[in-house]
């Protein structure tokens, strides 16, 4: 018990500094915790282990230390990749998307690939709801990287095999990451001109949706909605597209949340426009 409250007393110091915008002080005291814990068994101290390696990382990819930050996921996933631990396999599927991010962004985007279908194969089959989440993440930052890279027909079908994995999932967290992926199978629909198809992946989501209570689904709701809006218009239907801005308005113009305060203001925007 003792050494739990000192690796807990040392992570949230960790945590602090780095909210007091002290990264070198921040990755100190993570070292400290891997250092003179790294060989417990403890599962909560086990864990407290991986999450100070992967905050190091993420704290190293973000001061733009890249090389640095690769090694610390790769060191994660050597040592704890095969962990029957249900939070450290949780929290190694998120290292291992957060690779893939950072790999894409460098434009390496044939090894972001191959991370992300390595989470699916890992973690794919897994019944809890963080790893699926995880998965459903791996999956469609997949979809965009093949977006970046100039192939959009691969990005689409990644997006529509995703949303067709988790159809039936009912947690609000995953509903969420397939209503992100529908989105962004719209929108590159859309920017492609095919606006009949970008209507229908806004329509998915508006009947996914429709009886979302949660603010992170009623924030895909509200951009749906206006983002239809959008297709709407440039299929050259501007009637009813400003009924769907119309419904934007109508359905959120009380929210305080800012992100569907914005696609209320866009909405009224365009609406004028039109």
């Amino acid at each position: 018990m003792k050494k739990i409250k000192e690796v807990e007393e040392l992570f949230n110091r960790a945590i602090e500094s780095g909210k007091s915008g002290e990264p070198e002080k921040e990755k100190e005291l993570y070292d400290k915790i891997t250092d003179k814990f790294q060989q417990e068994d403890d599962p909560k101290i086990k864990t407290l282990v991986v999450k100070a390696l992967a905050n190091k990382g993420v704290t190293l990819a973000q001061q733009g230390r890249i090389d640095g930050a690769q090694a610390v996921f790769e060191e994660i996933i050597a040592r704890f990749g095969e962990a029957k631990e249900l939070e450290i396999k949780t929290q190694v599927a998120g290292v291992c998307v957060y690779k893939g991010i950072v790999l894409s962004q460098l434009g390496n985007n044939r090894d972001a690939i191959k991370t992300y279908d390595g989470v699916v194969a890992l973690y794919g089959e897994e019944k809890d709801v963080g790893l699926k989440v995880q998965t459903a993440k791996a999956l469609l930052n997949k979809g965009v990287t093949f977006s970046r890279q100039g192939s959009p027909d691969e990005a689409v079908s990644v997006y529509e095999k995703t949303a067709a994995f988790f159809a039936k999932e009912e947690a609000p967290e995953l509903k969420l990451w397939v209503a992100k992926t529908i989105f962004n199978k719209g929108t590159l629909l859309s920017a492609r001109g095919e606006q009949i198809e970008a209507i229908k992946a806004f329509d998915e989501i508006l009947e996914n949706l429709k009886d979302a209570e949660e603010l992170e689904l009623k924030q895909q709701v509200a951009m749906a909605l206006y983002n239809k809006g959008m297709a709407l218009g440039k299929d050259g239907d501007s009637s009813a597209a400003n009924k769907t801005y119309d419904e934007v308005i109508k359905r959120f113009n009380d929210s305080d949340d800012t992100a569907i305060k914005e696609q209320v203001a866009n909405a009224r925007f365009y609406k004028k426009v039109s």
